[in-house]
């Protein structure tokens, strides 16, 4: 478990959610028992969990609870501090991420770097030795650094649209991979038949 975000940051992520989502007690509760079906959820529980009298809910919860207020930061969050996935990277400044022409901004300064730190990874990959030891340098780990600061910027892009824009990421991400999956087969299809 990573520890960058406590449990009392959780819990007040938690209550600021529901209170940004215009949700009461009592509607975040039914729509978390809608989705887990777990009987422990109710106004009385939510009340609870936000004060600290509870433990905080077991991860399936958690993440029920950011997906129904449609905090999709605190999602990552969730997938960070129990790793839950290797590139959960959450906002440490999630105030940065407030206004969708914010995040616009710091994309573009993170595309300008992670641009100019690709040419230091190759200079350094093609530097080392062919069935040599690959040493990672200080260049490299930095400019690889970079890269990552994408995943993070990209996702805070996706979560302003959302917030400010209306932008429905789930819909667009199964129109996304439908289509991919599409090009995919035609790409497949056309191979096949450029061999025979």
């Amino acid at each position: 478990m990573n520890t960058l975000y406590s449990e009392n940051d959780i819990r007040s992520m938690l209550k600021e959610a529901r209170e940004s989502a215009s949700m009461y007690q009592s509607t975040l509760a039914d729509a978390l028992y809608n989705e887990t079906k777990m009987g422990i959820c109710d106004q009385s529980y939510i009340s609870a969990v936000e004060r600290g009298a509870k433990p905080l809910p077991n991860v399936q919860l958690l993440c029920a609870w950011a997906r129904a207020t449609k905090d999709f930061e605190l999602l990552e969050i969730i997938s960070y501090r129990w790793n839950l996935s290797p590139v959960a990277m959450p906002p440490i400044r999630r105030e940065y991420n407030s206004r969708f022409s914010n995040t616009l901004l710091n994309m573009q300064e993170q595309i300008q770097e992670a641009a100019t730190d690709i040419h230091i990874l190759e200079r350094v990959y093609n530097n080392h030795l062919p069935g040599g030891e690959f040493e990672a340098n200080t260049d490299f780990v930095r400019a690889l650094g970079s890269l990552v600061d994408l995943i993070p910027a990209v996702h805070s892009v996706l979560y302003a649209a959302s917030r400010d824009l209306g932008y429905d990421i789930q819909e667009v991400q199964e129109l996304w991979t439908k289509q991919q999956r599409v090009s995919n087969r035609l790409q497949i299809k056309s191979q096949r038949e450029g061999v025979l």
